[in-house]
């Protein structure tokens, strides 16, 4: 067991599935917690902007970018064996996107949308040094709300809805920690 409590955890780089149309790659910072073999994370991560389009079924054409941020609150449990350590996870995440669509006959207001997301995962972590440990935590989520984002347009343009946030979501998060 360390004998640090605290940890920096930075760069934190992030994929997943799920939460909007195309996969996504974010990057983030963090900060843990370590009381005995009980870790408590809190992160954030800004996401890569997405963008969508399509043609509407009156024929004009649209398209739709999406900008995300995420904020998680993480808790694991965690088994040393050697320089390894391992263990269960339970997360709860704050998912924040703002939507704007363009196009002929769309109306260019943005939305913006905010859901929780409850979740399951593991941690894993090799310790390099007294100081520096690399981690990898792949988890599933589970979100409290479905978002649905749709376009409104201009006189007889109507896009119905663009996409609809799953009941599921996988992602994976790995960095490295900074032991203080």
């Amino acid at each position: 067991m360390r004998r640090s409590v605290f940890a920096l955890q930075a760069p934190v780089l992030a994929f997943d599935a799920g939460v909007l149309p195309s996969p996504a790659y974010g990057v983030g910072v963090g900060a843990e917690v370590r009381v005995e073999w009980l870790l408590v994370m809190l992160g954030g991560a800004l996401w890569l902007p997405q963008s969508d389009s399509g043609e509407s079924a009156g024929g004009g054409g649209y398209s739709a970018k999406y900008e995300r941020r995420s904020g998680e609150l993480s808790g694991c449990y965690a088994w040393s064996l050697g320089q390894f350590e391992f263990g269960p996870c339970l997360t709860m995440a704050l998912e924040d996107v703002t939507a704007a669509g363009s196009g002929s006959d769309v109306a260019g207001k943005q939305g913006h949308v905010s859901w929780l997301t409850l979740g399951l995962g593991a941690q894993a972590g090799w310790t390099l040094s007294r100081w520096a440990e690399l981690f990898l935590r792949p988890g599933l989520r589970l979100t409290t709300s479905r978002p649905t984002f749709a376009i409104d347009g201009a006189g007889p343009l109507y896009v119905g809805p663009l996409y609809r946030v799953p009941a599921a979501s996988g992602g994976v998060e790995m960095g490295c920690g900074w032991f203080f």
